[in-house]
């Protein structure tokens, strides 16, 4: 018996394994300001409980790019969570129905007020991006040093009666009352 066949196949075996080394350290990093807000905008309705409750299954609303949309539904493949979450952008038909919560990414958005009043009136969460000048939003996102941080307005998300999770308050950047 050889050792020849074996030493040949280690070999082979060691170069695939330093290959796939190389080749993973030279790709991008694909983690992205977009990726990061899609991971909280799902993992958000983990730790939130409207009432009373749609019957439908949690629907993430937007108005912002088909960007941030598609890392939400790239997120929600790679998780095995389309079934159970899904998203939709309402910058056209501006509908609210059936939506958990509502994320608008700035204030160039025509009308943007009235959607965040008109969510907070129907118990929907509003979410509002970095880029976003002004109130009404119960939850804003900010990237401070390439973290995501939050901030709560503790006063609308009751006015909703919105539950908001205390783990999830107490990691909040802010929570104003």
């Amino acid at each position: 018996m050889s050792t020849r066949p074996t030493f040949i196949g280690l070999t082979v075996f060691a170069i695939m394994v330093i290959g796939t080394l190389v080749t993973a350290t030279s790709l991008p990093n694909e983690t992205t300001t977009y990726s990061i807000k899609a991971a909280f905008l799902v993992n958000m309705l983990g730790f939130i409980e409207i009432s009373p409750r749609p019957l439908s299954k949690p629907l993430i609303c937007t108005i912002t790019s088909e960007e941030i949309n598609q890392n939400i539904k790239n997120y929600l493949l790679a998780n095995n969570l389309v079934e159970r979450v899904g998203v939709k952008n309402i910058s056209y038909n501006r509908s609210l129905d059936q939506c958990w919560t509502l994320y608008i990414e700035n204030n160039q958005v025509r009308g943007s007020g009235f959607m965040l009043a008109e969510a907070r009136n129907k118990g929907i969460l509003s979410i509002v991006g970095e880029n976003y000048i002004g109130s009404g939003s119960m939850v804003y996102l900010h990237f401070i040093d390439k973290k995501l941080r939050f901030d709560f307005d503790k006063n609308l998300v009751d006015a909703a009666k919105i539950k908001i999770d205390a783990r999830l308050l107490n990691l909040a950047r802010k929570v104003y009352k």
